[in-house]
């Protein structure tokens, strides 16, 4: 009878156990991935770094045109008259070439050439050559320069030749149509045994076409140099040229 009244309690426990209805078994938490697979893992490959962007002139710039002006000022030191007859007001035509580039974020290059062929008085033809070199704060427009300029005449043999310091205000190829000037002075250029002081000055606007790059220039031209044996000693006048940006 004892026997008998144990069997159902040993029938439920045993139903019990192979149900899994026991004391339950704690199921183990995979560990958090680690690794380069990880999603919040940081990329074993580093990051491109961006490149900086194109300064207002971009990389650079060309630009050739026509010069046409008037000369005036000084003396014709190669007549034989005396006293030497002054040099009269006279046209001038040429052609010019403007050359940029940028050297970084901070720095930029310019290589000016310009020619006159002077119509009157000796019929001098008059050249010009400029180099500069920039520095930019903050990669902008306004441009601090060091110069160096040769001038020569086909009157004379001599050149004229000086350092001296500057400033411009550099296009901005960001915008279709930009502004510039440049303004530099160079205190004692030595020519004919005479030491005067040259100064230049350009002044325009510059129309670039975004798609294509190309450049459209219109300005003005000046140069002066204080030497009554070389003249014309003012000389200027208005330039047309074309060119393109890189």
């Amino acid at each position: 009878a004892v026997v008998a009244a144990l069997v159902p309690t040993w029938a439920r426990a045993a139903v019990g156990q192979g149900s899994g209805a026991g004391t339950p078994i704690a199921t183990p938490t995979p560990a958090p991935a680690t690794g380069p697979t990880a999603p919040n893992a940081p990329s074993p490959f580093g990051s491109p770094t961006p490149s900086s962007s194109p300064g207002p002139i971009g990389n650079g710039f060309a630009i050739a045109g026509y010069n046409s002006g008037n000369g005036t000022g000084g003396v014709i030191a190669t007549s034989t008259a005396t006293p030497l007859p002054n040099f009269p007001s006279s046209n001038a035509t040429g052609f010019f070439v403007d050359i940029a580039g940028r050297l970084s974020a901070g720095y930029s290059a310019m290589l000016r050439f310009n020619d006159y062929g002077v119509h009157g008085g000796s019929n001098p033809v008059l050249t010009r050559t400029e180099g500069a070199l920039y520095y930019t704060p903050g990669g902008g427009v306004v441009a601090l320069g060091l110069g160096l300029v040769s001038m020569q005449s086909s009157t004379f043999n001599a050149s004229a030749n000086a350092v001296g310091i500057g400033a411009s205000l550099l296009p901005n190829f960001r915008q279709t149509v930009s502004p510039y000037v440049n303004i530099f002075y160079y205190p004692s250029a030595k020519s004919q045994n005479v030491s005067a002081s040259i100064t230049t000055a350009q002044v325009g606007a510059i129309l670039r076409l975004k798609r294509s790059g190309v450049l459209f220039k219109v300005g003005y031209d000046h140069q002066s140099y204080a030497n009554p044996g070389v003249a014309p000693t003012s000389l200027g006048g208005i330039q047309l040229g074309l060119g393109a940006s890189f």
